[in-house]
């Protein structure tokens, strides 16, 4: 938590965020998104731009993320609320009548939740929540 007005404000780290929905509305709720990450350079720009008191927007695939440094490197900053958005495109019932490749979209999924995972069960870790958003038939993959 960070002191913000002598009162105690959680963090939060936005994964997928895309041009910062989620972020916003954290921001409305009086939380601090501290951490932003998305493959897509222009949805962060935008978020950047929405967003100008995030302290580390990323640009960065997250399937790129060393998992078995993820708490060395200090990349992603621990925070007591972590979410994300997984592209949800291969899950869509839009797409091929929800029979696309499903591959990348579980791999994404994966990653989030070994993230999530990785700092929930660190020593000392200051996760609380973690919430993602997806279409329903994500479930069943």
């Amino acid at each position: 938590m960070i002191l913000k007005n002598n009162k105690q404000v959680l963090k939060v780290a936005d994964f997928f965020s895309g041009a910062g929905g989620w972020s916003e509305g954290f921001r409305i709720a009086g939380l601090e998104v501290i951490f932003a990450l998305d493959i897509w350079e222009v949805a962060r720009k935008t978020h950047t731009l929405n967003h100008p008191d995030c302290e580390h927007p990323v640009n960065g695939n997250i399937l790129e993320i060393d998992i078995f440094n993820l708490n060395k490197n200090g990349f992603v900053p621990d925070t007591e609320i972590i979410v994300g958005s997984p592209p949800c495109i291969s899950f869509s019932q839009s797409n091929k009548a929800g029979n696309a490749d499903k591959s990348l979209g579980i791999e994404l999924i994966n990653k989030f939740l070994q993230i999530v995972a990785i700092k929930k069960h660190k020593k000392n870790s200051i996760l609380k929540y973690w919430l993602m958003e997806n279409v329903p038939n994500s479930r069943n993959h």
